[in-house]
C-alpha cells in the first residue's frame, strides 16, 4: 500500500503511531521498501511535529485518530496547510478530511529493488534535554547489528515473549534489544495497552510473556501492588531496567 502511494528509497515518514498492530505493521513495511520512518511519540504536539516535519521533510505522516481525548487529525490537517510537501495524511482509524485511513490503502506489488543496506533505515528522536529534539540516522546494518547484538546478549531465542510498554518508537523498546532483537532471533512480541497491574499482568499470564522492558516508576508500582498476587506470573524470567538505578 505505501508503495502504491508512491513512497519508496529515501522518503522519510513521519510516524506517531502509539504501540499497536499498526505500528509494527507500518514499521516493517516502511522499512522493506526503504523509505525512513521518523519515530515521534504521541506526547509530541504541533511545536514538535512542526520542528520534525521542518527537519525531516517528510513526504507522509501516519497517525491514530483519536487517543485519551486528543484529535490527531486536526493537528494533522494544521500541518499539511504549513507543508506543501507533506503529500499524504494516514490514519489508523477514521481519516479527516484531505486524509486517508491507512485499512484501505490499495494492494500493490512489492518494489523489485529495495534498500542497500547503508541506507539510512529509521530516523530515531534525542531525548531532547537541551532543546527539540534531534533526529538520529540508524542505517539497515547498524540497526539490524544493533537489534541482533542486544538480543543475543539478553538471551533473547525463538522462545522469547517480550511484552512492550513503553513506546515503541523508542530505541529502548524498539532495537535494544526491544521488538526488533525479539524478531531477529525467532521470538513473539506482546503490546500492552496499559500500564497498570492488571493490565500488564492479565496479559504476562494469557501469553506467558518472559520478557519486560520497564522504569524504575513502573517496576516499583508492581512491586507494591497486593493486586500482584492474584496473577500467575511464572512465565517471567527477566524485567529489564533503564533510565535509573533500579
Amino acid at each position: 500500500g505505501f508503495a502504491g502511494l508512491g513512497l519508496g528509497c529515501g522518503d522519510l515518514v513521519l510516524m506517531q503511531l502509539p504501540n499497536s498492530v499498526e505500528f509494527v505493521v507500518s514499521y516493517l513495511a516502511l522499512n522493506m521498501i526503504g523509505a525512513v520512518p521518523v519515530t515521534a511519540l504521541r506526547a509530541h504536539r504541533q511545536a514538535e511535529v512542526r520542528h520534525f516535519l521542518r527537519a525531516s521533510g517528510a513526504v507522509a505522516y501516519l497517525i491514530p485518530d483519536v487517543v485519551s481525548g486528543f484529535d490527531y487529525r486536526a493537528m494533522a490537517s494544521e500541518m499539511q496547510r504549513e507543508f506543501p510537501a507533506l503529500r499524504h495524511v494516514l490514519v489508523a482509524g477514521e481519516p479527516g478530511r484531505g486524509q486517508q485511513a491507512l485499512a484501505d490503502l490499495p494492494a500493490a506489488p512489492a518494489p523489485t529493488a529495495g534498500p542497500r543496506p547503508s541506507d539510512v533505515s529509521t530516523m530515531l528522536l534525542s531525548g531532547g534535554t537541551t532543546s527539540l529534539s534531534k533526529l538520529i540516522p540508524r542505517t539497515h546494518d547498524d540497526y539490524v547489528l544493533n537489534a541482533r547484538l542486544c538480543g543475543a546478549a539478553a538471551g533473547f531465542s525463538g522462545r522469547t515473549v517480550l511484552m512492550a510498554i513503553l513506546p515503541l518508537g523508542h530505541n529502548y523498546n524498539l532495537a535494544s534489544p526491544g521488538m526488533l532483537g525479539a524478531f531477529y532471533h525467532g521470538g513473539t512480541v506482546v503490546i500492552a495497552q496499559g500500564t497498570g497491574v492488571d493490565d500488564v499482568f492479565a496479559l504476562v499470564q494469557r501469553e506467558r510473556v518472559t520478557v519486560i522492558a520497564a522504569v524504575v516508576p513502573l517496576i516499583t508500582t508492581w512491586l507494591n501492588s497486593a493486586a500482584l498476587a492474584a496473577y500467575d506470573h511464572s512465565s517471567l524470567e527477566v524485567v529489564q531496567n533503564g533510565g535509573a538505578r533500579l
